[in-house]
């Protein structure tokens, strides 16, 4: 997922743009939101689309929630939200 995101990073907001519809799809969901926010240039109604997909894994109780717990509030805190 880091290759994919910096290639389309490269490309510009055209690139973002073709991997956008993967945040639909959950086997990928999960990794693009977080690579999104902290590599890509994306625009606040991405970002935020990016952060509900992880607070939705944050609240699962799961092993790997408290991870997306942590994950969120280093990236608020850095984005200002």
């Amino acid at each position: 997922m880091y290759d994919l995101v910096a290639k389309a990073e490269k490309r510009g907001s055209a690139g973002i743009a073709e991997l956008l519809p993967l945040l639909d799809e959950p086997a990928c969901a999960a990794w693009l939101a977080h690579q999104l926010v902290e590599r890509a240039t994306i625009d606040r109604s991405v970002e935020d689309r990016c952060f509900q997909i992880v607070e939705q894994l944050a609240s699962l109780g799961d092993p790997e929630a408290y991870g997306n717990q942590l994950w969120l509030n280093e990236w608020r805190a850095k984005k200002g939200r």
